[in-house]
């Protein structure tokens, strides 16, 4: 759907792919983490038609989730409850056709 709405855009002055990862892995682990999946999506982009100098990549890791889960479930029901946080998110600006 993100390529379809890329070529939406007259002009694109940038692309930003911004990585989330759950809480459930180390800090250190989720931001790279949160990396890898925001560059796997710069990769798609490009492979799909975005100008790679357009579109940069930011991870954050854990550290802005949409979605909050007790402790005091079991594993299973945590990593399911939490995966809204393992994400990216494309903001693109620019001009419209």
């Amino acid at each position: 759907e993100i390529v379809t709405r890329l070529g939406e855009f007259a002009t694109i002055d940038y692309v930003t792919v911004s990585g989330h990862a759950d809480r459930i892995a180390t800090q250190l682990f989720n931001v790279r983490l949160s990396r890898a999946r925001a560059q796997t999506v710069k990769a798609y982009l490009v492979a799909n038609g975005a100008d790679a100098s357009k579109v940069g990549v930011l991870a954050f890791g854990e550290t802005l989730p949409v979605k909050s889960c007790h402790e005091e479930r079991d594993r299973e029901q945590l990593v399911e409850c939490l995966a809204p946080n393992r994400r990216a998110v494309i903001v693109v600006k620019g001009r419209l056709k």
